[in-house]
């Protein structure tokens, strides 16, 4: 049995794990003529920049609504990255275990126009030049 392909307008670029209640608020600040989705739950916004689309899903503070919440993103919308508000252990490990790329610096959730826009810059790959020092 093939797996059906999602159309474009549906596959997500990245997921955002908004990490506290204040960068949640931030957040939605910036989304002002929008009502939060609630799927099993948990909220989460869905925003497009470019041609790439963006959820934002709400978790909680705790190391353990931290994974569950990452691991519910990654279950639901197959994301090509994850991104965060703030550094976590338990994102990082559910990110390895599943094989979905973490960016390394959190985004700034209360600037989210620069810092998205910065995380979409792609990262340079060193050349076969570059590897080899000789």
């Amino acid at each position: 049995m093939k797996a059906a392909l999602r159309p474009v307008r549906l596959q997500v670029h990245a997921v955002v794990i908004v990490c506290t209640d204040d960068h949640w608020e931030s957040v939605q600040l910036q989304f002002p003529n929008t009502r939060p989705g609630i799927f099993r739950g948990r909220q989460f916004l869905s925003r497009n920049w470019g041609t790439k689309r963006f959820v934002f899903l709400r978790a909680g503070e705790s190391l353990v609504a931290l994974a569950a919440t990452t691991q519910f993103g990654i279950d639901r919308w197959n994301p090509g990255i994850i991104l965060t508000t703030s550094h976590s252990p338990a994102v990082d490990e559910v990110c390895g275990l599943n094989g979905v790329p973490i960016e390394p610096e959190p985004i700034t959730a209360a600037s989210l126009e620069s810092s998205v826009s910065a995380a979409l810059k792609p990262v340079s790959t060193p050349t076969a030049e570059e590897d080899e020092p000789f």
